[in-house]
């Protein structure tokens, strides 16, 4: 046997499936010394700004889920409903915050009580086609088909974007196709 010291080589495949580990580890090392925990303090501002940005547009997406993900987590969120609700008492032509109150409570799946929240907020933002919609979501999980079928077509008479439109229709088609109405499912 020969004591030489000569590298071995490696079949093709398992050379390449060697490199993506290494690199796959160097990243994950990488990610490892970069990021940082964030501290209680900065936890609570990062929340107050997407808080912010969740007044001036209520609506679902990342300020949402950032803004209930943080109360969630810290055990605050019935402080933050409470709050809600103290704001639609002391003000209640705040048709935002209805429908922050009724995103939140559409979140945790108590959707009788966002489905009220979001027709105040209807009421309160007659062009708005999101509380409308948002109602009809709950009725779906609730069961209530015929008042889904209602809200979405509400929904869509309130002109919304076109992304919004496009999942209005979607959930539309598809809660119709469950109703066995296959025609006006096809139409929509």
């Amino acid at each position: 046997m020969s004591t030489s010291c000569r590298a071995r080589s490696l079949p093709p495949a398992t050379a390449k499936v060697s490199w993506l580990c290494w690199m796959v580890g160097l990243l994950v090392a990488g990610l490892g010394f970069t990021y940082q925990e964030e501290s209680g303090e900065q936890a609570d501002e990062v929340a107050k700004r997407f808080l912010a940005v969740l007044e001036k547009s209520p609506q679902q997406g990342t300020a949402l889920d950032r803004v209930y993900s943080h109360h969630l987590q810290n055990g605050t969120l019935p402080a933050l409903i409470a709050d809600f609700k103290e704001r639609t008492e002391v003000n209640p032509g705040d048709g935002s915050s209805w429908m922050i109150l009724g995103l939140i409570e559409a979140q945790r799946r108590m959707d009788l009580q966002a489905i009220e929240a979001f027709a105040k907020a209807e009421r309160l933002r007659s062009e708005d086609p999101l509380p409308v919609f948002y109602a009809a979501r709950c009725w779906l999980r609730q069961g209530e088909m015929a008042k889904a079928i209602e809200g979405f077509e509400a929904a869509i008479q309130r002109n919304p974007s076109r992304m919004v439109l496009m999942d209005i229709y979607g959930q539309l088609g598809r809660t119709l196709q469950r109703q066995r109405r296959h025609e006006d499912a096809l139409r929509v």
